[in-house]
């Protein structure tokens, strides 16, 4: 600093999601960021190291050319989310044109979420990013989706079975683990 003195650090803290620091809590770890909430809204917390300084500004070009290069999937995943409303504690309306919209185009209604078969049984959210319709709905990285409706998700071919009863439904419960306890989404479609 301008005195010549060390700034003063505060020790490294090891977390992890579902952690409180102080009156924030953890909700998902990324390779350079940390989204946490605080005071009931989400913040974000870039972490770049000395070395990757220098190259902010680059990352910041890239970033802003892959959104201008998004254009239509951006308007089209910003469509799909106005299309959803939080009426409660993990409870969901959703128009029926939204649900069309997502069938028709599911590979760009899927961008922002990385999802694989988890060991224990369903499917874990690896990531959800903010923009995603998946996080509009609710879901968060980490949770893991083990049925739909009371039908247990413990194989693809399970999870495919189901897309055909998606389309004329008007209610869907989804039954996820987060941070190791069980929640149930509801989903009404009108």
């Amino acid at each position: 600093d301008k005195d010549g003195k060390d700034q003063e650090y505060q020790k490294p803290v090891i977390v992890g999601i579902g952690d409180a620091i102080g009156d924030a809590v953890v909700k998902e770890i990324e390779d350079k960021r940390v989204i946490f909430e605080q005071g009931g809204q989400e913040k974000e917390l870039s972490l770049i190291s000395v070395k990757d300084e220098g190259k902010t500004k680059d990352h910041n070009k890239r970033k802003d050319a892959k959104s201008k290069k998004r254009g239509r999937s951006g308007d089209f995943l910003s469509q799909l989310g106005e299309s959803i409303r939080k009426i409660g504690p993990n409870k969901y309306e959703i128009e029926r044109s939204a649900v069309d919209k997502f069938m028709t185009n599911m590979a760009v209604a899927a961008r922002g979420v990385k999802m694989m078969p988890d060991a224990g049984g369903g499917f874990r959210f690896r990531s959800v990013r903010p923009y995603s319709i998946f996080y509009k709905l609710g879901l968060r990285s980490g949770d893991v989706v083990k049925a739909v409706n009371n039908v247990d998700l413990n194989s693809v071919a399970q999870a495919l079975a189901l897309y055909t009863k998606f389309k004329s439904a008007s209610h869907l419960t989804i039954s996820i683990v987060r941070h190791g306890k069980p929640v149930t989404l509801d989903y009404t479609i009108r």
